[in-house]
Formats: C-alpha cells, structure tokens, sequence
C-alpha cells in the first residue's frame, strides 16, 4: 500500500471515530434529560398523593403542562 492509501484509511477512520463520539454524546444528553423528565414526573405523583391524602375532602385536579 502507498502511503496516500494509508493516509486515506486512517483519516477515514479518525472521521469514523469522531461522528460515533458525536452520536454517543447526543445519545448521552437523551437519556439524562429522559432521566430527569421521569424523576420529576415520580415527584409529581408523589405531591399529588401527598397532597390528596393532606385534602382528602378537596377536589384535586392535574393541571396541563405547558409546552
């Protein structure tokens, strides 16, 4: 193989190697946001049950989330 050659399969391979850490950093921030969103839903439910079991007599009713 001639150099050129070489070259062209590693800088293809280098360019391989930084989309795939490109991917996996958006992956990443996914799946901490996912994280985040589900914990703060869990939370959620746990208020409303709190707060129904505090008002049992209170008509309790969930609120729409802004988008």
């Amino acid at each position: 193989m001639t150099t050129f050659v070489l070259w062209t399969a590693i800088k293809t391979k280098e360019k391989l190697i930084s989309d795939l850490k490109d991917q996996l950093s958006k992956i990443r921030l996914k799946l901490e946001n996912s994280s985040q969103q589900m914990t703060g839903e869990i939370q959620e439910l746990a208020l409303e049950h709190i707060i129904e079991s505090a008002f049992s007599t209170d008509l309790i009713e969930p609120v729409a989330k802004v988008q």
